[in-house]
């Protein structure tokens, strides 16, 4: 793949006229490691930091997607709908976490599963 490694940057490749496309096609090539490094600048998370957790890391991914999709909805529509999606996954973790629930698992702990958790309806999850 075409990769400048002096810039640190992805090259553009034109590829050959695609005749299902009737135009020709423009390749972004870059390492995965260059993709990774580029999304993790956007949500201010660096290699060996700490990490401030998970509901906070999705706050921060969410307002990614968002910003993106705010760039150009017409053409970002994919990042509105993650936006939102990811948002609802956030107020869940949220939830569980007010629960005092495990959310790797998706369950309480057996010392909450005894207790009244909190808002009306909700006994266990």
């Amino acid at each position: 793949m075409p990769y400048n490694p002096a810039t640190q940057s992805p090259t553009l490749q034109l590829l050959p006229y695609d005749p299902a496309t009737q135009s020709p096609t423009i390749q972004l090539a870059a390492s995965r490691s260059y993709w990774k490094q580029k999304a993790n600048e956007a949500i201010g998370w660096k290699e060996g930091g700490k990490y401030p957790g998970a509901i906070e890391m999705n706050r921060r991914i969410t307002a990614q997607y968002a910003e993106t999709y705010l760039r150009d909805p017409n053409k970002f529509v994919w990042a509105g709908m993650a936006a939102f999606a990811s948002n609802e996954v956030g107020e869940g973790m949220k939830k569980l976490e007010v629960l005092g629930c495990d959310r790797r698992f998706g369950r309480c702990t057996e010392d909450q599963k005894n207790k009244d958790h909190g808002p009306q309806g909700v006994t266990s999850i």
